[in-house]
């Protein structure tokens, strides 16, 4: 708010009362910008510490960078996994001769032997 000569008060009681009127308004205006400037500090703190802090590595959104890393990675496995899959279906199983438990056993264990290339 402007003020001229002309538009002032003469009386030194309205000069008072103007006086004490705007600062009242100035206070007004300070301590809404005190509490707007809080609010955004708490904000600003409160999102360091979710991209930083000690359980940054969970938020959704983090691990984007690495995705296309991840998917090249992913295709190789799955040629992979397709061969050994392809592999293992072609082979025939052992032939056993326990009974049992024991056969079931031993028939396993020679399965998992035949897929480990040494």
């Amino acid at each position: 708010m402007k003020f001229n000569a002309n538009s002032l008060p003469n009386g030194s009681e309205q000069l008072k009362q103007m006086l004490l009127e705007l600062q009242q308004r100035m206070e007004n205006e300070l301590a809404e910008k005190d509490v707007a400037y809080q609010q955004l500090l708490e904000r600003y703190n409160l999102k360091l510490a979710n991209e930083y802090g000690k359980k940054s590595e969970k938020m959704p959104g983090v691990d984007e960078v690495f995705n296309e890393a991840e998917l090249v990675l992913d295709e190789y496995d799955k040629k992979l996994l397709a061969d050994s899959i392809a592999n293992v279906k072609t082979k025939a199983k052992p032939n056993c001769t326990y009974t049992g438990r024991q056969r079931r056993i031993y028939c396993i264990g020679v399965e998992l032997l035949s897929h480990i290339k040494i």
